[in-house]
């Protein structure tokens, strides 16, 4: 059909378009009103809503509504139903519902443009986003040279912007499908980054490791240069580990050496360098290297983070004295004293030695922790658990085996290493102090 718009006459007055004078004569017809009068009725509308004067104007719409004009009849529902809305008239729902009816009422021109835009923004508050932004996208180019195109272009990359950093409620699956669907409404430059890292992040919570990864790769590999990029490959080099992915792991520690190195000589390299060592070791152990990981790990020199992958290690390949020694490490930089009360790291440290102890077989070591720590391990959480792990061998060995089962499978010593590096802090930067696992 044809595009058809309002034009006003030397006195201001709504006119239709010259090409269908017939067609328009008939419908206005059949209008209670005169035709002479509907171009002031339209003028009277938008006078009595620009004086704040709602119930003339809603007075005026509604004889138009059920008019024989198609134009008019359109036009008309479209602004009743924005004014019945915006006076708590009618619910939302119930403006989409007829906004429906009158989409495929008026084709081609700006008036269509127009009642899309409304039933998009109406869909996009009722947080259906997907059915949203697709109405308004078939809108903006309805009437590309218009200003309404502009406007909805504008609209739909606030609305963009601002549903997928602060709506908590879509689950993260839709959000990446409304992402891959509409990622060119992404804001450019360090906005658009930290847009794309702040949405990796809530697939990484929900353990969607490689669609997150796949995020950042693209990120890493295209868009991002220098410190950033080397930042962010760390935390993808991370999401790798988390997803048991060495070969994404191995690339992206690579991106991140490679900037790194070129840092001053100081405290801050050394820290990212020695990060970088720590992951590239994890990486070599996933991929069944277990000796040569270890070796790596020798090579750094003692420190807790040292101790925790050591141990993490030779946990993961079932090296029960190696993961036994490792463990006491990090007991001992906890300095515990007699009859301190330990909070959850320090008692599951306790714990996790007494299983690596148990499924060595080093039944004297086991004893000598049971004699030094069951009281105190007695009121935790898992006081429970090192009872039934540290006593004798030969008493329900059944219920022992189960026990320990269970423990070895849940435990993962780097795990929290690893999600130290999150892409986005609450200040929109890169966490990249991740040191020391947290307690």
């Amino acid at each position: 059909m044809q595009a058809q718009q309002d034009e006003c006459d030397g006195n201001g007055e709504l006119e239709r378009p010259p090409e269908q004078p017939a067609r328009i004569g008939r419908g206005l017809a059949g209008l209670e009103s005169d035709q002479e009068e509907i171009p002031g009725i339209h003028r009277d509308q938008q006078a009595n809503r620009q004086q704040n004067k709602p119930d003339e104007a809603e007075k005026l719409w509604a004889p138009l509504v059920t008019g024989k004009d198609n134009f008019f009849r359109v036009r008309a529902g479209l602004a009743l139903t924005m004014l019945e809305l915006e006076k708590n008239k009618i619910k939302p729902q119930q403006a989409i519902d007829r906004l429906e009816g009158l989409r495929y009422g008026w084709r081609g021109d700006e008036l269509e443009a127009q009642i899309n835009y409304m039933l998009g923004k109406l869909y996009l508050g009722q947080k259906q986003y997907m059915k949203g932004f697709t109405i308004l996208r078939d809108a903006a180019v309805m009437s590309p040279d218009a200003d309404i195109a502009k406007d909805i272009t504008n609209y739909m990359a606030a609305s963009f912007k601002d549903f997928l950093m602060n709506d908590k409620t879509i689950s993260p699956v839709d959000a990446m499908n409304i992402y891959q669907q509409f990622h060119e409404l992404a804001p450019p430059g360090d906005e658009g980054n930290k847009l794309v890292q702040n949405l990796a992040e809530r697939l990484a919570s929900t353990d969607l490791l490689g669609r997150a990864g796949d995020l950042l790769q693209n990120q890493v590999d295209y868009s991002l240069q220098g410190r950033e990029k080397a930042d962010v490959a760390m935390r993808l080099a991370a999401i790798g580990l988390l997803n048991k992915d060495p070969q994404r792991t191995a690339g992206a520690l690579d991106k991140a050496d490679a900037f790194y190195q070129t840092l001053p000589a100081g405290g801050e390299r050394d820290r990212l360098l020695r990060n970088v060592s720590l992951m590239r070791a994890r990486a070599v152990s996933q991929q069944g290297k277990t000796e040569e990981a270890l070796g790596m790990l020798a090579k750094m020199g003692p420190s807790q983070d040292v101790s925790r992958l050591r141990a993490d290690i030779a946990w993961q390949a079932g090296m029960w004295p190696d993961a036994a020694d490792a463990l006491q490490d990090l007991i001992a930089d906890e300095n515990m004293q007699p009859g301190q009360k330990l909070n959850e790291y320090e008692a599951n440290l306790i714990l996790n030695r007494a299983v690596a102890l148990n499924l060595g077989g080093d039944r004297v070591e086991l004893a000598t922790m049971r004699q030094k720590y069951a009281d105190m391990m007695k009121p935790t959480a898992r006081g429970n658990l090192f009872e039934v792990v540290t006593r004798p061998h030969s008493i329900n060995v059944m219920t022992e085996q189960q026990t320990l089962q269970g423990l070895v499978g849940e435990v993962d010593l780097f795990r929290d290493f690893l999600n130290d590096y999150k892409s986005v802090t609450d200040k929109g930067q890169l966490n990249t102090t991740a040191g020391p696992a947290a307690k």
